[in-house]
């Protein structure tokens, strides 16, 4: 997949909007655009639950979480009713021309939002492809209906309302593009995402037509025919499928790129206009085409440079950067089951490991009235073996302080940034095996409130298979391996062979004083479901870590030579020929 497939989308996008918006041209002509705003958004929402029928084999999306389903109507609301309805208020103030002209600050805006929001950010020379871009649609914008669709405001108040009613509707469309990306990260299908989005529009856009009794002169005006044809096909080439391919456009690139690419419509109105409506185009609008097209030519040049946020770089693991993922993690806060925090690194390691070529899931369930978020990641084919880790910490420092949260640097970090440093070193061609890789939400809470330990990996293993996942061959867990001082026995709940077997590549790295081939523990763990149902497990781990469970779980305690001694054990456990 070309690492520029969102902007080709994203211009894809531009052409259907232009299309569409001459269809609701057409249809508000003869129903008025009201009537077509609320008439579009229910047509949409059933076809595309059609549609989402025979994709998914549901009418709706069930697999999607209420924090996700909260992201997606929140950019619906904003984005789609309230923007859209500050724009058509703005067209009843300052007229088309000014309107559109003021959209065009929306990915200007789109790009602020990203970066105060998502952390998304840009080289210069996008950033001037951006201007360069929106310059040239608003030389085209701003001539293109003036001498037929100027209105003149009424006093100096409405021409400041219509103004700061364009700028809404800007924010509002980048700000719905902004929570869209947000509700789809984890690689949550554009469709799904789309049908959520218009589901939730059409529902508050019927009430408020409800409230203000003019839901049966809406129905009443689609006794037009033509009309009603106009608004089915709008809404085919619009809401269903322009505004999934813009949720996959910015699922796939940056915001500000991605809503500067959609808001060249303006610029392909213009033969559409000039075939269906007559209209003259003159040599500013071809010049202004010009500027606009030269500037999506900098951006496609700008993405097709860019790298990918991370690359696959196969060779030895490398402490350090294993380091920094337990920095990364400890930098969000106390990661506990169900908390924002929590969601964050679930989203953080998705949007790396996607990034990084490997496929992932996410497996949500309830637990004593908290949403748990198993992950789970894979590549390579051939038999499956499993390499896994928890990322939850402990919301209760009860060896210290119960009534302070654990960091869980090494209780929870330190497996976590194991599994991601071996993601962007393993060297698949080597790896006979499908490689899952999972991160276990929900393990470290036992004995707290009523909770279970290993609560999400009791849950994986309870259900593995159901999604198309092979068996399980062998499974190793990583857990509390980034002492500085680190001791790792044998664990007497492990499969002799499978643990004999890494701490003799552990001696013949050079870890022999690590890695110790001694019996000291038993612990409950997250390979303990694996074992129970009779796959060869086993669990690496220092359980002699003299700050677990307590408040000084922190990121100072960690070595990054410690990560990288279990880092290189696992990864050459994976790529030998012979195992």
């Amino acid at each position: 997949m070309p690492h520029y497939l969102g902007e080709i989308l994203a211009l894809a996008t531009s052409l259907f909007w232009a299309l569409t918006s001459t269809f609701f041209t057409l249809a508000g002509q003869r129903v008025g655009s009201q009537v077509v705003n609320r008439a579009r958004l229910a047509i949409a929402a059933v076809c595309l639950a059609l549609i989402h029928l025979v994709a998914f084999g549901a009418l709706v999306p069930h697999d999607a979480t209420s924090e996700r389903v909260g992201w997606l109507a929140a950019s619906a609301v904003i984005g789609l009713v309230l923007g859209d309805g500050l724009l058509f208020y703005a067209f009843t103030q300052i007229g088309a021309r000014l309107s559109m002209l003021l959209m065009a600050l929306a990915p200007v805006i789109g790009t602020l939002l990203a970066w105060l929001f998502l952390g998304e950010t840009l080289p210069l020379v996008e950033v001037s492809a951006i201007l360069v871009t929106i310059a040239g649609i608003a030389w085209v914008v701003q001539e293109r209906h003036a001498p037929t669709a100027k209105i003149v405001p009424r006093t100096p108040r409405d021409y400041l309302i219509g103004v700061l009613c364009g700028v809404g509707a800007a924010t509002g469309q980048a700000a719905g593009l902004v929570l869209s990306k947000r509700g789809m990260v984890g690689g949550f299908p554009a469709l799904s995402a789309s049908l959520i989005r218009l589901s939730v529009a059409a529902v508050v856009i019927w009430i408020i037509a409800a409230l203000q009794r003019q839901a049966r002169p809406t129905l009443h005006a689609l006794r037009d025919r033509l009309g009603l044809r106009y608004i089915i096909a709008g809404a085919i080439v619009g809401p269903v499928i322009g505004m999934t391919m813009s949720l996959a456009a910015v699922s796939l690139s940056h915001v500000g790129i991605a809503s500067t690419l959609m808001a060249l419509s303006p610029v392909l109105m213009l033969p559409l206009g000039y075939w269906l409506f007559q209209e003259r185009i003159t040599l500013r609008a071809v010049l202004g085409t010009g500027i606009a097209m030269m500037g999506v030519a900098m951006l496609l040049a700008g993405c097709g440079a860019r790298p990918p946020a991370s690359t696959a770089q196969p060779g030895p693991f490398e402490g350090a950067r294993a380091y920094e993922w337990v920095e990364r993690q400890c930098a969000l806060g106390y990661r506990i089951t169900g908390t924002e925090a929590s969601i964050q690194a679930g989203d953080m390691f998705i949007a790396e490991l996607e990034a990084l070529g490997w496929e992932t899931r996410e497996q949500v369930f309830t637990y004593m009235d908290t949403p748990v978020r198993n992950l789970l990641v894979w590549r390579g084919e051939g038999p499956a073996v499993m390499v896994g880790a928890h990322y939850d910490t402990r919301r209760s420092a009860d060896e210290e302080d119960p009534s302070v949260p654990v960091m869980g640097a090494n209780d929870g970090a330190s497996g976590v940034a194991v599994l991601l440093e071996l993601a962007r070193v393993l060297d698949m061609e080597r790896v006979p095996y499908r490689v899952y890789l999972a991160f276990f939400d929900a393990e470290d809470n036992g004995r707290l409130d009523g909770w279970e330990w290993i609560v999400g990996s009791t849950y994986m293993a309870a259900h593995w298979g159901e999604a198309g996942e092979p068996p399980l061959e062998t499974v190793i867990v990583v857990d509390m391996v980034g002492d500085i001082n680190q001791t790792l026995y044998y664990e007497h709940n492990s499969d002799p062979a499978l643990s004999a077997e890494l701490w003799t590549i552990a001696a013949d790295l050079g870890y022999g004083d690590r890695f110790i081939p001694e019996y000291k523990y038993a612990i409950l763990d997250d390979h303990i479901p694996f074992v129970r149902m009779g796959i060869p497990s086993a669990l690496i781990i220092d359980f002699d870590y003299p700050y677990w469970h307590t408040t000084q779980d922190t990121p100072d305690k960690i070595s990054a030579e410690s990560l990288e001694a279990v880092g290189r054990v696992v990864q050459v456990w994976l790529e030998r020929d012979d195992f």
